[in-house]
């Protein structure tokens, strides 16, 4: 590390150990060792402060977070998502966290853009605002219009030097959970995590990715009309600037104005769900930001999302223990539901099983006891809730699942705010069973089917041999088995064709199957790869057959 760097890092060290201590977080230098870059009396004065309760310690956090700006506020953003590293006092406090922060000035923007596409700006824009209509702790949004094609967009420009700003910070983070680890008296790994927002950070500072995200979500979502992902201008896109078409409409946030424009909001309501529905279990590829600033209600009652620096990704596989949590919960089954919520988590280094059960059984009760499923007794709290639980016995959830459950329980409550009345769970129920229902039944059936696919193969192997021996038992006798033996040979032909047909009705079932479980399949040959196993499954079928009946009549 050359050394103005190693000065400015730890003068940086120094001012956020001092915010620590300034808002009575001082038990947490002491404890990492790290007092000693404190002046004296400072040191004496972090020695009396000692750590109350979770909540305490949380709002001491949030404060500190707050007064030590971008990084460390995204910080706690990313925090207030992980339920299952931190405590549920900390996520919720947390979510107080807001990226309003002064905005920087117009001519700093001004430069940044014309440095990215290395021309004048009114020669990309026919006009630019130049007070911004939104500041955050990573960029700010200006209202244009583009000078090639006359359309009015939103300009997203990163924030300047904030890419150099944040790594020197995370480095300090680091740096800090290095001591931290060293002394940790809990469950987490530290430096886990700090590694982990690094790579959430990466992620968010590259405007491309989040161009290439919204992209993606718009051509998922290209045949359900009431959602609107906005228009990418993909020549106007780089590392630090996003042009996109701007979205006209009442935030979700503003609930007041939304109530007064809207009287009946059942279709909002449908809208909402049944978008998150589709990218979540159908698309598998989700907007997992999606608080009430970030959805915006255009005057045809549409859904638009934007923002789309975080990203949620579920494999069909997870999908589908998803769907088998959902079915299980409205069908007040808790202790299924719980086994299924269990299936995504890694319990290798878990303490206490049957109690996080017993806890976890106490969430999911709340929802299976309630007549009308409103506020605190939502699916969506009780999923959280027990994620939530898994930090504390030490099971690891994925970090895509714990998105779904935080954007499900987002949906759930802002469902609840539009209209208070709704029984939420009743539309859950309704849409598993429409477009998700036949999937997860047929994948039940080939579940349990599985035994049955074993005796019949364990069948086929051993019945040549189960038939030779008994014929040959049947003509070493001396009476005549003529006809025994004819009937035999008549058995085990009838056997032989209900084989045949079981091996067709399991090959067309799982061709069935893979239709219905895999949005997005390859191809072979101009075909969908799943019809093209289930034809060769047929193929093989038909041809052992014809074998053997060719072979029948020879020997006849």
């Amino acid at each position: 590390m050359q050394a103005p760097q190693a000065i400015k890092d730890i003068n940086r060290l120094r001012h956020i150990i001092d915010v620590f201590v300034k808002h009575g977080l001082g038990y947490l230098i002491t404890e990492t060792g790290l007092h000693i870059h404190l002046p004296i009396h400072k040191r004496i004065q972090s020695q009396f402060q000692k750590p109350t309760s979770n909540k305490v310690m949380a709002y001491q956090l949030r404060k500190a977070f707050e007064e030590l700006g971008g990084t460390f506020i995204k910080f706690g953003q990313l925090l207030s998502l992980r339920p299952d590293l931190v405590p549920q006092e900390f996520c919720e406090e947390f979510k107080i966290l807001q990226d309003n922060v002064p905005p920087f000035p117009f001519e700093q923007a001004k430069k940044i853009i014309e440095t990215e596409f290395k021309k004048p700006l009114n020669k990309i824009f026919l006009k630019f605002d130049k007070k911004p209509i939104a500041s955050a702790s990573i960029a700010q949004v200006y209202k244009a219009t583009l000078k090639f094609n006359k359309q009015i967009v939103a300009v997203k420009v990163q924030r300047p030097n904030i890419k150099e700003i944040m790594n020197e910070d995370i480095d300090i983070m680091l740096h800090i959970s290095s001591f931290l680890k060293k002394r940790n008296k809990f469950n987490i790994d530290p430096i886990e995590i700090i590694n982990e927002f690094k790579r959430y950070t990466e992620r968010e500072l590259n405007f491309k990715l989040e161009a290439a995200n919204a992209e993606k979500i718009h051509r998922n979502l290209k045949d359900i009309p009431s959602t609107k992902i906005p228009k990418m201008y993909f020549d106007y896109i780089t590392e630090k600037i996003i042009v996109m078409e701007f979205i006209n409409g009442i935030p979700i946030s503003e609930l007041e104005k939304l109530k007064q424009k809207y009287p009946n909001r059942k279709k909002i309501i449908k809208n909402y769900i049944d978008s998150l529905f589709q990218q979540i279990l159908i698309n598998g590829f989700f907007h997992a930001d999606s608080h009430p600033a970030n959805i915006i209600i255009q005057k045809d009652q549409k859904i638009a999302f934007i923002d789309f620096g975080i990203i949620g990704n579920i494999n069909p596989k997870e999908r589908t223990k998803i769907l088998i949590a959902l079915k299980c919960i409205y069908e007040k089954n808790k202790d299924s539901a719980f086994d299924a919520i269990m299936s995504f988590c890694d319990t290798k280094k878990a303490v206490n099983l049957n109690k996080l059960k017993e806890e976890g059984s106490k969430e999911l009760n709340k929802v299976v006891e309630a007549d009308h499923l409103l506020g605190e007794t939502g699916p969506g709290r009780a999923l959280f809730n027990v994620i939530n639980l898994c930090g504390r016995y030490n099971v690891k959830v994925p970090i895509d699942i714990v998105l779904f459950s935080k954007a499900f329980f987002t949906m759930e409550g802002t469902v609840h705010e539009l209209d208070p009345t709704l029984d939420f769970l009743k539309e859950i129920r309704s849409r598993v069973e429409k477009h998700f229902g036949k999937t997860l039944y047929i994948k039940e059936f080939i579940q349990h089917s599985n035994k049955v696919v074993e005796d019949t193969l364990e069948l086929i192997s051993n019945l040549p041999e189960h038939a030779e021996k008994i014929l040959e038992r049947l003509e070493d006798k001396k009476e005549d088995n003529s006809e025994k033996i004819l009937s035999l040979e008549k058995q085990i032909l009838i056997s032989n064709e209900k084989i045949m047909a079981s091996i067709l009705i399991i090959a067309f079932l799982i061709g069935l199957f893979l239709f219905t479980q895999f949005g997005t399949i390859k191809f072979i040959l101009g075909l969908p790869l799943p019809f093209v196993i289930f034809l060769v499954a047929i193929a093989l079928t038909l041809i052992y057959t014809i074998t053997k009946f060719l072979s029948k009549n020879k020997n006849i």
